[in-house]
């Protein structure tokens, strides 16, 4: 996973296990593992609390898409990629990262699939159903997701002193009335 550029199941599987592996085995098992993604999350989360010396960093809050084609993938839809810097067909996912400058510290620390609204009509839901989604899951917007995730770091105690978004979310009244009612600093 740290690899710097081609990182794609093959790849990774050809660095780890050698030339010959296929990445089949590794993305098989990073599909059907039955693992629950927060509890990653809580344990990163834990172990950057537990080190003194990563006190006083910044929570960066921003999601990313990738073209997807195919109705297999939840949440695929025409939506904006930002990375592309256009609508385009794909999934976007919104991401909180740690960020520690004295100690060159970069992890992501908590990360959701966003899903349009679209993904709720109940044709559409039965795809997500498919793919073991939760019966009582419900629309968020990604400022409501990126909120949740402050808040989660925020009650893991996280130690963080600043909360860093894009204008995407800072030109949101209620997020930003919401981040200051939780008394962080962004």
């Amino acid at each position: 996973l740290t690899m710097e550029t081609k990182r794609n199941y093959k790849n990774i599987a050809r660095r780890v296990n050698g030339p010959d592996d296929d990445g089949q085995n590794l993305q098989h098992f990073m599909s059907e593992s039955p693992w629950n993604h927060q509890d990653t999350f809580d344990q990163i989360q834990e172990e950057i609390c537990s080190l003194p010396q990563l006190s006083g960093g910044m929570l960066t809050l921003d999601d990313s898409g990738e073209r997807r084609w195919g109705e297999g993938s939840a949440g695929v839809k025409n939506q904006y990629l930002g990375r592309l810097g256009k609508v385009d067909l794909g999934q976007v996912g919104v991401a909180l990262g740690y960020y520690h400058h004295p100690c060159k510290l970069w992890t992501m620390v908590d990360a959701e699939l966003y899903l349009p609204e679209k993904c709720f009509e109940a044709e559409q839901f039965e795809i997500l159903r498919k793919g073991h989604a939760p019966k009582d899951l419900i629309f968020e917007s990604k400022n409501q997701l990126g909120l949740k995730m402050v808040r989660w770091a925020k009650s893991n105690k996280l130690p963080f002193e600043v909360v860093g978004f894009d204008t995407w979310y800072g030109r949101d009244e209620k997020f930003r009335a919401a981040v200051n009612q939780e008394e962080l600093l962004y």
